[in-house]
């Protein structure tokens, strides 16, 4: 099998889904090494916002019985390199890079091809993940939680990595013990009581992507940051068709509209009221306890009346003196049959429920700081946070388009949404969905490169937490005739007992 002869570093898009790749090579646990190049079926790159390092798979035939020759026991290294043929200024540099920093190959399958042929899929993932499985951390920090986080990526025996890291200031001094837990577990720890000083987001999150770490708000992903915290917001604006593909141009004529052609794409919406109400996305109620101090406190969460403090793809508040919501929660009455009136004089809707979650979390451990301010403080941070990761979910879709290693999870893309609807078919008219068409985050996208017909797909997964446009919301209960007579009917009584 032929490989990608094309010059590594040429930026010339000779066909679509095209791609440049070095010779693939893997190193045994003895330090010895082999070429996988020719006998490549496919290699595919993971990255993901919920995931803390790269992984992939890695499939080839082994005709030769190269498996038992090397041998393969699972404590391989793999080394490459791979990258869209297109300079492309608004990335960093936009490859897979496996030789600085090779990925470790975890897991192996083989499976039975035919009687002289068996295909191997080796499983790799960065060398983080190993050596996060093998290091626990039982420390004492204090100070800022960004700190805490740089000193476990680079500290020598607990991550010990050398790959950049995308570091986002958190507020507030704090301390605290690291209970002998996983590195990434302790990195949990912090992304989930870290606040941001760019904002009041408390949805922090820690992940690889090929240009390195990230330890970073939503907030700082849907911004258009000039800080240095990650890259500038993405350009690229992808267009769903509702016939058809978009005719290609010519190879090379025009590299950057290749790439954001749409070849597939999914909603996977997941709207669903009763779930979002015991999720806590719509609203919560917290309870602090201080058994030191025999005290206890509460906190409401409603995301209609917490809406601007909160990160968000549309409507930047920044950008507008009166600001509009595009939230994707109507504020109307939650149930027209009911008549309830709450204190500001109007029918609950339905963020105004915040007894569908009850969190209860102890501040007790606060008093033992000779700072007040310090200690971890959920009422800063859990039900914002709770919300945040939830209503990501709320709006998702996937797209296939062509090899794109210029794009990475965490980033914002561009997409105009088709409308369906009938009388734009008859006008012969484009219109687009006025709601869904706008800013979506990159959650997670798959590099996947088959090698026998040499094409590239990238597979992206977006979410939107808001419609690119507001809903018209009524607070005033709906014109509906439903009957005010209860009617109690019972049942299994019997009149000689009654």
């Amino acid at each position: 099998m032929a490989i990608n002869t094309k010059t590594y570093s040429d930026n010339k898009l000779v066909q679509q889904d095209d791609f440049r790749i070095t010779e693939v090579v893997l190193y045994n646990y003895k330090g010895d090494s082999e070429n996988l190049t020719e006998n490549l079926l496919a290699i595919d790159v993971f990255e993901s916002i919920y995931n803390h390092t790269l992984t992939g798979k890695l499939t080839f035939s082994d005709q030769s019985s190269f498996v038992e020759r090397m041998p393969i026991v699972g404590k391989e290294f793999l080394e490459f390199r791979l990258r869209t043929p297109v300079q492309y200024s608004g990335a960093y540099g936009g490859e897979i890079n496996a030789v600085t920093q090779k990925f470790f190959v975890y897991k192996v399958s083989v499976e039975q091809a035919t009687f002289r042929n068996q295909v191997v899929t080796l499983y790799f993932a960065s060398a983080e993940m190993l050596r996060n499985s093998r290091v626990r951390i039982s420390k004492a920090y204090e100070g800022a939680y960004d700190k805490a986080v740089a000193d476990i990526f680079k500290s020598s025996n607990i991550l010990n990595s050398k790959k950049p890291l995308f570091l986002e200031r958190t507020r507030l001094n704090q301390k605290g013990v690291i209970p002998n837990l996983r590195p990434f577990d302790a990195i949990n720890m912090f992304c989930s009581r870290s606040l941001s000083t760019i904002s009041n987001s408390a949805s922090f999150f820690f992940y690889e992507t090929t240009q390195g770490f990230h330890f970073r708000s939503l907030d700082s992903m849907v911004r258009d940051l000039k800080s240095g915290v990650g890259p500038a917001e993405s350009m690229f604006t992808y267009r769903l068709e509702t016939s058809g593909m978009p005719n290609p141009s010519s190879p090379g004529e025009d590299a950057y509209r290749d790439l954001e052609r749409v070849y597939s794409h999914k909603f996977n919406n997941a709207l669903d009221t009763i779930a979002d109400t015991r999720s806590g996305m719509m609203s919560s109620k917290l309870i602090t306890h201080d058994l030191y101090n025999k005290t206890f406190g509460t906190k409401e969460f409603n995301y209609a009346k917490d809406y601007f403090t909160l990160p968000h793809l549309e409507n930047d508040i920044s950008e507008s003196e009166f600001p509009s919501k595009y939230s994707m929660i109507p504020e109307s009455p939650a149930d027209p049959s009911e008549d309830n009136t709450n204190k500001e004089g109007r029918n609950n809707i339905y963020t105004d429920y915040t007894d569908g979650v009850i969190m209860v979390q102890s501040t007790t451990a606060n008093v033992h700081n000779t700072n007040l301010a310090s200690g971890y403080h959920a009422e800063n941070t859990l039900q914002s946070r709770t919300h945040s990761l939830e209503i990501l979910k709320s709006l998702q879709l996937t797209i296939e388009t062509p090899g794109n290693t210029h794009i990475n999870a965490g980033q914002v893309v561009n997409v105009t949404v088709p409308s369906y609807a009938s009388e734009v078919f008859e006008k012969g008219e484009k219109q687009y969905n006025k709601f869904t068409t706008g800013r979506y985050l990159v959650t997670d996208l798959r590099h996947s490169i088959d090698l026998n017909a040499q094409k590239h797909r990238t597979i992206l997964t977006l979410s939107k937490e808001t419609y690119g446009m507001p809903l018209v919301n009524s607070l005033a209960k709906p014109d509906i005739d439903i009957e005010d007579e209860q009617i109690i009917v019972e049942l299994g009584v019997n009149k000689e007992y009654a």
